[in-house]
């Protein structure tokens, strides 16, 4: 499967809502209780997009298979230049290098932003879904 990475749309907001919403409702991995609304889903990606990169990964027949980005790891001036990093992939695309190629394409990115730190938050759940 050949895997393009590309900047996040705002017209692709409600696919990628629809991607996180499961992992909402079926794991602790987002830390999010409630699904969050388009508005508030819009109100956040364009808060992300003002400082750093939001990336979508779409197959050849341009579906996307999941997204990720990075945001601001600590308001205090001391951690400038350090992020934390969210990524999300569709059930049918996981063990195919999706994850991989957005990270991959995402650190690129913030090497330009001279960003040095990259921090992941990961829940220690055992099972895919709840």
């Amino acid at each position: 499967m050949t895997v393009k990475i590309r900047t996040a749309q705002k017209a692709d907001l409600p696919q990628l809502l629809s991607i996180y919403a499961p992992y909402v409702t079926r794991s602790t991995a987002t830390f999010d209780e409630l699904v969050p609304t388009l508005t508030d889903f819009t109100q956040q990606f364009q808060q992300i997009r003002r400082s750093y990169p939001y990336l979508v990964a779409e197959n050849d027949q341009d579906q996307l298979l999941g997204y990720c980005y990075a945001h601001a790891y600590n308001s205090r001036f001391a951690y400038q230049w350090s992020v934390e990093t969210t990524i999300y992939i569709v059930d049918s695309a996981q063990g195919q290098h999706v994850g991989q190629a957005l990270y991959t394409a995402l650190e690129q990115k913030l090497k330009t932003q001279n960003i040095v730190n990259i921090f992941a938050c990961i829940t220690a759940e055992n099972a895919k879904y709840r």
